[in-house]
């Protein structure tokens, strides 16, 4: 998204850039992908249950990029082509899918963490009548299973598909037995038939480090001191 400043002076161009600095210590500026392939979702699975099924699929996509999701510990990173994964329940209310162990992905749990945010991108499926849906992240992993849902709303984004973020929490293992991440479908939206989704693009979002948001505001402060030289020369 581009910001456009329409030349504002003297203290009114410092508050500028405090507010982007500000704004840069209470907002994320950016998701990082754990795995970028087209198989970042072929590791995934139900809980056993015959009542969920996942399945690759190659559209639709979110944003048209390869980054999809977790999986492909053997490649972490690499070139993919866009893809998503398609969730279906075909009855009950709650369920459970997850992708491949990581416990010995260590690139993997490094990037989580003890604690962070993740970002996922999901349609959203068609109500029969029902009066609420919800999509959560689980972790299952030794000696724990932590179910973690949104605080906030999902935004749509005017593609098909809505964003949430979900904070999370885990206790460290060293090392884990068994560790998986995953998603908790929770919903009434019809629980007699089938009820499918597609889930797209799980991203760790980022928040900047005090130094960056330090340098932010020292760049404003310097161009503020050129500009006003500008100024002046041209005054002169």
């Amino acid at each position: 998204m581009m910001v456009r400043i329409s030349r504002p002076r003297g203290l009114s161009l410092l508050a500028a850039f405090a507010g982007v600095a500000l704004l840069g210590s209470t907002a994320h500026a950016g998701l990082i992908p754990l795995f970028q392939t087209q198989d970042d979702f072929s590791g995934w699975s139900s809980n056993g249950s015959t009542s969920s099924s996942t399945a690759t699929q190659a559209t639709p996509d979110s944003d048209g990029s390869s980054i999809n999701g977790l999986g492909n510990p053997t490649n972490a990173g690499g070139t993919g082509t866009p893809g998503s994964l398609l969730i279906t329940q075909d009855s009950g209310t709650y369920n459970f899918d997850y992708g491949p162990g990581e416990q010995s992905n260590s690139a993997f749990l490094a990037a989580l963490g003890t604690s962070g945010t993740l970002a996922l991108d999901f349609t959203m499926p068609a109500n029969n009548g029902g009066n609420y849906f919800s999509l959560g992240v689980v972790i299952n992993a030794t000696n724990q299973f932590g179910q973690f849902f949104p605080s906030t709303a999902a935004v749509n984004d005017g593609n098909g598909f809505y964003t949430e973020q979900v904070a999370y929490t885990i206790t460290p293992e060293s090392p884990f037995s068994y560790f998986q991440l995953g998603t908790i479908f929770n919903s009434n939206y019809d629980s007699a038939a089938p009820t499918s989704f597609t889930l797209d693009n799980i991203e760790l979002v980022t928040v900047p480090e005090p130094a960056s948001i330090g340098m932010m505001g020292l760049g404003g402060l310097l161009l503020l001191r050129r500009k006003r030289e500008t100024d002046q020369g041209l005054d002169g």
